[in-house]
């Protein structure tokens, strides 16, 4: 599935933790409103790592790009339902990056 993500595993994993499935087609909306935030996020970090560095600052960020997605879809959610993707999401990233600096 994370070749759907652009080979992304970590939006590969929030997905599957809220698709137990992990099949796509039986969620669509998730997926598209994932890879719309995922665009951002990835352009934004692209532009400053170290946005990384602060994880409150990282989280409103990614807040905002979920409810973002979120609005510029045809879906609708709740604020209980963003700020869950987006906390599974801001975990991701940061795992991942914390484990790229542990191995230097």
């Amino acid at each position: 599935m994370q070749d759907k993500f652009n080979g992304d595993r970590k939006y590969a994993r929030v997905f599957k933790h809220i698709e137990k499935s992990g099949e796509i087609s039986k969620n669509i909306s998730l997926y598209e409103i994932m890879n719309a935030a995922k665009i951002s996020i990835d352009a934004k970090i692209l532009l400053n790592e170290n946005i990384l560095g602060n994880e409150g600052y990282f989280l409103n960020l990614v807040e905002g790009d979920m409810l973002n997605s979120f609005e510029n879809s045809k879906y609708n959610a709740d604020a209980s339902s963003v700020r869950n993707l987006s906390r599974l999401t801001k975990d991701e990233y940061f795992a991942e990056y914390r484990g790229k600096y542990e191995r230097l």
